[in-house]
């Protein structure tokens, strides 16, 4: 879960009800989107596993999600908005979402002009870093903040590409976007705060439907991280960091035990050092940044 500054807005990132196999986004049964009391709002962007079906699905909006679940998908040829969160009282949080064919997602499920699809990008070239740049440009304003939701890389591992690096420090450095969430990994990889800027690598699944399929024990994909970052809204830079360990069981979420939240809170302290950035283990398993 990503909350910029408020931890009762969220995004919440997962692989459930979409796929080659299952309902286009928008047919799914609402009874799946029963995801939790405690988060009054979820934002859902269409950037990750969306199936080819999507070219036959008549609206990409919704059909009868529960009232306690707004629920914002881009419609067709409107892939690259942003989906918009007004907190009260403060500036607008914009979520720009993209795909990378490195996810395997293939060029099929792009949108294009007369056909729905996912947000894209070719690669994570320069041309890429400009066309992030200008949708930000077009849309941002004064006290906004603009987040870069990127799904890309494989499902399994802790390496973190040296493009993916050089991307998402770019896009804080040249493009506008105050944070860089990125997902497809099915277990949290470390963090690195650039410049006073958050980027999440890869933050593990939040919900998803893969419960029990085996081969990726090691990894612990039953242990999940609720990001909780406050942001300061005039220059985008990371003023806290609180990250709550949970495990996921029967698609519903529950606080880690103790000795897996210590066991997650070793492997994110592990692999955010490498990028320079402290986390600490605190009282109730609970985690934060610590510079």
């Amino acid at each position: 879960m990503v909350a910029p500054l408020a931890p009762r807005r969220g995004d919440c990132r997962g692989e459930g009800p979409l796929g080659p196999d299952r309902e286009p986004p928008g047919r799914s049964d609402p009874r799946h989107y029963t995801w939790g009391a405690w988060s009054s709002e979820v934002q859902v962007t269409l950037a990750a596993h969306a199936s080819d079906s999507l070219s036959q699905a008549p609206d990409l909006t919704t059909r009868a999600t529960p009232r306690s679940l707004p629920r914002r998908i881009a419609p067709r040829g409107h892939a690259e908005a942003p989906a918009v969160l007004v907190p009260p009282g403060r500036g607008r949080v914009l979520v720009f979402a993209f795909g990378l064919r490195d996810s395997g997602i293939p060029g099929g499920w792009a949108a294009a002009a007369k056909r729905p699809g996912v947000a894209r990008l070719a690669d994570l070239s320069s041309a890429a870093v400009r066309r992030v740049a200008d949708l930000v440009a077009r849309t941002k304003g004064p006290r906004d903040l603009a987040l870069a939701s990127i799904h890309w890389g494989g499902n399994w591992g802790y390496r973190i590409p040296e493009e993916h690096h050089r991307f998402a420090r770019t896009l804080i450095d040249e493009a506008g976007v105050d944070l860089v969430h990125g997902h497809s990994s099915h277990h949290p990889k470390g963090l690195e705060v650039w410049r006073g800027q958050l980027i999440l690598y890869g933050c593990g699944d939040f919900l998803n439907d893969y419960e029990g399929i085996g081969g990726y024990e090691a990894y612990r994909g039953d242990l999940i991280l609720m990001y909780l970052p406050t942001l300061d809204p005039g220059s985008g830079r990371l003023l806290a960091l609180n990250i709550h360990p949970m495990q996921l069981r029967r698609l519903r979420l529950n606080r880690a035990t103790p000795a897996d939240a210590r066991w997650l809170g070793q492997v994110l302290t592990r692999e955010s050092a490498v990028l320079g950035t402290q986390i600490q283990l605190g009282a109730g398993g609970q985690l934060r940044w610590a510079g």
